[in-house]
């Protein structure tokens, strides 16, 4: 039987390396070279990987192997694209904006995070459980690409502070058309981004 403690920093550190690029799309997961490196047991790490399955940020391989899903350039449009409909839908959904996206200013520094946060902010103001769960889950199948948008110079300041400025300030269709603009940017992206995740250390 694991330990919660156990189990819970296997996971937590193992969902921080897949978020984070740890490995490439595709790249298989040693489980015996994790464990030991996690300086934990096999059991928990394998529950971790298992439970990351269920959460499509890990994929099951052959013989109960595990890797970090491929990922093409159609996948990755894809995954912008159900985003942008995501935040659209929730965003449509309310009847005023959230407030204060703009309190802080991004910097350079975290660029790679502040429109993520700004989309959970939104599906979150839905007060529907299973909209954030969504938004929360397509952003995190995002977050390696979003580190490959500030490593090529695809997400700048000057662009996430247009996207944050248009939600807190701007009408409706200003909105829309931002949140819109901000998607096709890297949708017309994706070779680059998938290119820079798949030479890995982005």
């Amino acid at each position: 039987m694991n330990s919660a403690p156990t189990f819970d920093r296997a996971y937590a550190r193992i969902r921080g390396r897949v978020l984070t690029g740890w490995w490439r799309p595709g790249e298989r997961i040693d489980l015996a070279v994790l464990a030991d490196d996690l300086g934990a047991s096999i059991t928990p790490v394998r529950d971790a990987l298992y439970r990351l399955v269920g959460e499509r940020l890990v994929a099951l391989g052959v013989s109960e192997g595990f890797a970090v899903p491929s990922l093409t350039e159609p996948d990755l449009r894809d995954r912008y694209r159900w985003n942008q409909m995501l935040v659209l839908l929730a965003l449509g959904s309310l009847d005023k904006p959230p407030q204060k996206l703009l309190v802080a200013l991004p910097d350079p520094a975290d660029l790679e995070t502040r429109a993520a946060r700004a989309f959970r902010t939104i599906a979150k103001e839905t007060g529907q459980s299973d909209m954030l769960a969504a938004v929360e889950s397509v952003s995190d199948r995002l977050a390696h690409a979003r580190i490959a948008e500030a490593s090529l110079g695809i997400a700048t300041l000057d662009d996430i502070t247009a996207l944050l400025h248009a939600i807190d300030k701007g009408t409706p269709a200003v909105r829309r058309a931002e949140i819109i603009r901000y998607h096709r940017r890297r949708m017309q992206q994706c070779g680059r981004i998938v290119a820079a995740m798949h030479r890995g250390k982005t």
